[in-house]
């Protein structure tokens, strides 16, 4: 199935029990008849028109509180661009636990989606400078939306999980601390015989985990590779959609870490 909204083919995947297709390059989300109002308790209420990837009918667009999502009136299918599922997860619900059963899904999709970005990731297999040995680097948008990454979890025999537990890791430190965070200093989170450091740009977050002894330079360069990307691709961070395909070439600017 491809995605309305870019025409990317879009990835299938089972999501807190709800079977979804995704844009991994635009974070749309299609989700099949009833589904939508089973995980929010809302109904919906008719507007404008597109077209189903499903049935190719006509879609109308609908709103459910104060978000419009467009729907298909034959199978009942609906599709989420970018930001519409934060969108209604912010809507007051009269059952509490329908609001908590949503808002894990939402958090779910973000992370599914944050894996599949990671799996088209480069890998850097054995990198490193000095005693220090480099797992991962990732570049996260603000809300913690992962960019690119570069890590040695794309190998043959690497336990995925690791990776998908590293990057929820990341997305939660990063929504937590760096919405209050007033400066772009360096944080850095340890756990066992590694750590993940973390650079704060005006966009963007960079975070490396590693292991060993982490050498002066490699400060400087997190902050050379968030700069380099901010100024080039400036005028698309500051009202970033989510669409992957608006900063093509971060990838490239990453590597240079490794120089």
């Amino acid at each position: 199935m491809k995605c309305l909204t870019c025409g990317t083919r879009m990835k299938q995947d089972v999501i807190e029990g709800v079977e979804i297709d995704h844009c991994i390059n635009c974070g749309g989300v299609w989700l099949d008849g009833g589904e939508l109002e089973s995980l929010t308790g809302h109904s919906l209420v008719a507007y404008r028109e597109l077209g189903c990837p499903t049935c190719h009918q006509l879609l109308l667009t609908r709103m459910i509180g104060t978000v419009e999502v467009d729907y298909c009136k034959k199978c009942g299918g609906t599709w989420l661009d970018k930001g519409e599922l934060e969108g209604i997860s912010n809507i007051d619900s009269k059952e509490g636990g329908v609001k908590l059963a949503f808002n894990k899904f939402k958090d779910s999709v973000a992370s599914a989606r944050n894996l599949e970005i990671a799996r088209m990731g480069e890998d850097i297999k054995k990198k490193g400078t000095g005693t220090m040995l480099i797992d991962d680097v990732f570049i996260m948008y603000k809300d913690g939306l992962l960019i690119t990454c570069s890590t040695k979890h794309l190998s043959p025999g690497i336990d995925e999980d690791i990776l998908a537990g590293t990057l929820v890791a990341i997305q939660d430190f990063v929504r937590v601390s760096f919405g209050r965070l007033g400066d772009s200093t360096l944080q850095a989170i340890k756990f066992g015989d590694k750590q993940i450091l973390l650079e704060r740009g005006e966009h963007l977050i960079t975070a490396m985990v590693v292991s060993g002894d982490v050498p002066e330079q490699i400060r400087d360069r997190l902050k050379d590779v968030i700069g380099n990307i901010e100024k080039k691709f400036g005028d698309h961070l500051n009202e970033w959609d989510g669409n992957l395909n608006d900063l093509e070439g971060v990838g490239e600017i990453v590597n240079h870490i490794f120089d």
